[in-house]
């Protein structure tokens, strides 16, 4: 939750979410946007969706970070998995592993680009804010 104007936050959400990630949002809804990078990288795309809600205090911003992957990368695949299965599980934790550390690097970006824009001072990993349902789970990048 951001202590900032709903209608000032709200204009900044599509620019910052874009220009941490990359991916070009369309809005679907009022105040929620969602978008997919062109690059790739182990066939793995990148799609974001985010949202913002006023709540009392101020606003609230939800940001989903996730991957697409293309066809010809899942013909691969499963090509590899019949004739060359070591290979093909090393190159599915090599792309696994390269999408978190780029999804933790863009919604790194992400709230601090949004906090910049609220006129917050962020922390580590952008605005603090309470973890997300019981102890141990929900944490993370949503």
């Amino acid at each position: 939750m951001f202590p900032a104007p709903f209608e000032a936050l709200s204009a900044a959400v599509p620019h910052a979410v874009g220009h941490a990630t990359s991916a070009a949002l369309v809005p679907v809804a009022p105040q929620a946007w969602t978008g997919k990078t062109m690059t790739r990288s182990y066939g793995l795309a990148t799609t974001v969706s985010t949202r913002v809600m006023a709540v009392s205090g101020g606003t609230s911003v939800e940001v989903t970070v996730g991957a697409e992957l293309d066809t010809s990368s899942i013909v691969i695949l499963v090509v590899l998995l019949v004739v060359f299965w070591p290979v093909a599980l090393v190159l599915g934790y090599l792309g696994y592993d390269d999408f978190t550390k780029r999804r933790a690097y863009a919604m790194h970006m992400v709230w601090q680009n949004l906090a910049a824009a609220a006129g917050t001072q962020p922390s580590m990993y952008g605005v603090s804010a309470p973890p997300r349902g019981p102890a141990g789970f929900g944490g993370g990048f949503g």
